[in-house]
């Protein structure tokens, strides 16, 4: 079992060093808005994800290796127009468009 996955049956939910106080100071940071279109590599169990969709970019893709983790980050629900995604594939060569992103 990814070490994500345990911590997560453990009742972790945030990862990031810094937990989400440093999560929402990096978002903020970025300036992430209605015309943002985000990549968030190795998105693991959504938290990131579900605090950048609150901010209503264009649009949100989520790439991890993990199958789990694409099927939950796939069920997003996002507010509005927000154009939601996940892709399985590994943050080296996610074989997403060059370009396609204003903020990974």
């Amino acid at each position: 079992m990814p070490g994500h996955w345990l911590l997560a049956r453990l009742g972790k939910r945030v990862l990031r060093p810094g937990g989400v106080e440093l999560t929402r100071w990096m978002l903020d940071a970025l300036g992430v808005g209605l015309r943002d279109r985000v990549v968030e590599l190795a998105a693991g169990l959504g938290a990131t994800a579900r605090l950048t969709l609150a901010r209503r970019p264009a649009a949100y893709t989520a790439v991890d290796r993990d199958a789990a983790a694409v099927a939950a980050l796939s069920a997003l629900a996002a507010p509005g127009a927000t154009e939601v995604r996940a892709v399985r594939s590994d943050a080296a060569d996610t074989g997403l468009a060059d370009g396609g992103a204003t903020v990974v």
